[in-house]
């Protein structure tokens, strides 16, 4: 079997950065460690990084980007494929999707589209110019893949038969970063970690509010920090002993950082499927979050064995209620751990989503 991938993919510096290019980077790192007669070859499907111009220009930077995918693309699907795996995050993008997969039927090739964020229930319940694209969209396609079971659902109950549920996976070297790391490292007492870009959408400013009341805690803030965000952040916490700005780390770091914490915490507004979740319960955290995305479902929090607490977000009085139920009951907040740690072993680990990949791709 021939697989074309369409995605973002090993992009540097000067490409935008997000989940689908550590996504497509894990899928085809693990790809090229196996001995399968599966053959996958890459279209990379990225966008430069433009800080300057007004939205107009960023947008027709975006149409040439796009222009130049879709021309690979159609060179690329000369050479006979038997599936077109694209992934999106939707938005304009849409467009640009139902092009790539137009082409691909006109050349026979069986196409899967694989939906890169959580807000299919959204769209649905707004019915704006954005599900109408999508619904073209998924209409076009031999298979969707999701990677939250909410959207899985929500394209179910609407009668469409060609869904799949693809969670995203944990590489398998952060896999063995983890387990290389995990007895160097000792646990601290009390203290918290988040990890993540430093913006308000991650309800950072949540979380220093719910945490500045609670005694004898280290929160240790790892990512990138525009100053005024900093700023407010110190401005809340009032002392700010407790408040520790780590910057940027290397994931090496990052690991570390999440092994020797009691606690992770990410109250975003909204997320996909956050890798910082997979990676904190491969480290054995605690972990408190919000009801966003794939995140519910992650921690099997609906279950009689949850794996870590949410509330909704912008709730600082729930959030700072999770973390205190953590720091006042330590062998529960282990117990909790244990779980997130098989959790992701038995459900996310590369071999197990690889084999998920490759049934959608034979059955497509």
């Amino acid at each position: 079997m021939k697989v074309l991938l369409c995605s973002p993919y090993n992009a540097g510096p000067e490409y935008e950065q997000g989940g689908i290019v550590v996504w497509a980077n894990n899928i085809m790192s693990y790809y090229r460690a196996q001995n399968s007669d599966i053959l996958v070859e890459v279209v990379p499907f990225n966008r430069k990084v433009r800080k300057k111009g007004n939205l107009f220009s960023r947008i027709s930077g975006g149409v040439v980007d796009y222009r130049f995918a879709i021309k690979e693309t159609s060179k690329q699907l000369k050479d006979g494929y038997d599936v077109l795996h694209l992934c999106t995050s939707a938005q304009l993008s849409l467009t640009k999707d139902y092009i790539v997969l137009r082409k691909a039927k006109r050349k026979g090739v069986k196409t899967v589209i694989h939906l890169h964020f959580g807000r299919v229930p959204e769209l649905v319940q707004k019915c704006n110019w954005e599900w109408k694209l999508l619904k073209r969209v998924i209409k076009q396609a031999d298979a969707v893949a999701t990677m939250d079971m909410r959207s899985y659902q929500a394209l179910r109950e609407l009668g469409y038969k060609h869904i799949h549920y693809l969670p995203n996976p944990l590489s398998q070297d952060i896999m063995k970063q983890i387990t290389d790391e995990a007895f160097s490292v000792e646990r601290v007492e009390r203290k918290l970690c988040f990890v993540g870009h430093v913006i308000p959408t991650k309800g950072v400013y949540e979380m220093i509010q719910a945490c500045r009341q609670i005694d004898n805690i280290k929160l240790h803030v790892i990512g990138k920090v525009a100053p005024e965000v900093r700023s407010r952040m110190e401005e809340i916490a009032s002392n700010d002993n407790w408040l520790i700005f780590k910057g940027e780390m290397s994931h090496q770091g990052v690991i570390r950082e999440m092994l020797s914490s009691d606690i992770f915490i990410l109250p975003s507004y909204t997320e996909g499927f956050p890798n910082v979740i997979l990676e904190s319960m491969a480290c054995g955290c605690a972990i408190v979050a919000t009801t966003v995305g794939a995140i519910p479902e992650m921690l099997d929090i609906s279950s009689d064995r949850p794996c870590g607490l949410c509330s909704e977000p912008k709730d600082v009085n729930i959030l700072r209620n999770n973390v205190l139920y953590f720091l006042d009951n330590p062998t529960e907040a282990r117990l909790f751990a244990e779980r997130a740690e098989k959790r992701v072993n038995e459900y996310y680990a590369m071999p197990i989503i690889w084999k998920q990949l490759n049934s959608i791709w034979s059955d497509t």
